[in-house]
């Protein structure tokens, strides 16, 4: 199991993170208008959100192996859609 943090101090809520998780355990906290790890256990240890994150918020510390060093989106030259403004 991995252990997922967000840097509040860095996060800027754009959003990526929550849309690069492809077992959706982020979510947005409306009140703090931050990124938050909802669900840690269902975390698969892919790398995308600490990856993806233009404000490199997010580290995942690892309690198990996981070889992947890219994003899936760089090893299969997908482009990241615009994201309010932001350009990945």
């Amino acid at each position: 199991m991995s252990t997922v943090s967000i840097d509040t101090s860095k996060c800027d809520g754009c959003g990526v993170c929550l849309q690069s998780c492809p077992v959706d355990m982020l979510r947005f906290d409306e009140a703090t208008k931050k990124a938050y790890v909802a669900y840690p256990g269902d975390c698969h240890v892919c790398c995308l959100c600490e990856d993806d994150c233009p404000q490199k918020a997010i580290t995942i510390d690892y309690a198990m192996a996981n070889p992947r060093q890219i994003s899936i989106y760089d090893t299969l030259d997908i482009p990241i859609p615009k994201i309010d403004g932001y350009d990945i």
